[in-house]
């Protein structure tokens, strides 16, 4: 119980720092048209705020509920945009990790990559970590980040009923933009794909009967996922032997 406190102090911590990075991201590397474009609709809403008041104690409190309205949804901007990325990772590699098509591809080349680093040193470790952050290790900060979501739409149907139907409009355009758009998460899924299927014809060249037994004889799920990349790795093996 201790420990899953934890990790969720280490990651709603891990949020924030996020969202400080994006925000230092659009600070120092956007364009100037998008600083001109966001500061003009911090302006307008602002001054809206001040016409609209009937007193100074108005204007005041009008001011401080659209700051924490703004702080809020970019807050949630970047929650979602993370959300959608793990969701999108953990979906690519549930199909890819076993789609034959895809792993004979990577295999085609594979014997001609030097592979080296940790994880060359190390195969057997890096294979569990890969494997179980890519098939559930996500699933943690998509809950997560889901809960912190739902908590600060709750926040802002008190300060600001309207914004939520405007926060809600943005989840929904940031999933459209991740799912068809963004390609780091589909990147990094396919950069771990080919780290594994090196890992794994490196432990299959070392050891064919302990590899077939860590993969195919196991009964953690994310290991279980393998057994399409063990078999393929296996067969290239065999061609190769077959040539000599």
């Amino acid at each position: 119980m201790l420990g899953k406190l934890k990790n969720l102090f280490f990651g709603i911590r891990e949020d924030f720092i996020s969202v400080k990075y994006k925000f230092l991201s659009f600070y120092y590397f956007s364009s100037l048209r998008d600083k001109i474009i966001f500061s003009s609709a911090i302006v307008c809403i602002f001054l809206i705020t001040v016409f609209t008041s009937t007193s100074k104690a108005e204007f005041y409190v009008s001011a401080a509920r659209i700051t924490a309205v703004i702080i809020i949804t970019f807050f949630i901007f970047v929650l979602s945009e993370t959300l959608w990325s793990a969701v999108k990772k953990t979906w690519y590699y549930k199909v890819h990790v076993k789609n034959r098509r895809s792993i004979s591809v990577y295999l085609k080349n594979i014997h001609q990559v030097k592979f080296e680093g940790p994880e060359a040193d190390h195969p057997e470790g890096a294979i569990y970590i890969i494997s179980s952050s890519n098939s559930s290790g996500y699933g943690d900060n998509i809950v997560r980040n889901g809960l912190e979501i739902v908590i600060l739409l709750s926040i802002l149907v008190d300060i600001f009923p309207y914004s939520f139907d405007i926060n809600f409009i943005l989840i929904c355009i940031t999933f459209i933009y991740v799912m068809i758009y963004d390609r780091q998460s589909v990147d990094q899924v396919f950069s771990d794909l080919v780290v594994l299927i090196l890992c794994i014809d490196k432990l299959y060249k070392e050891n064919p009967e302990n590899c077939r037994k860590i993969i195919m004889e196991n009964d953690i799920l994310s290991m279980q996922e393998l057994r399409t990349i063990y078999r393929a790795v296996k067969r290239s093996n065999e061609k190769l032997k077959s040539k000599i």
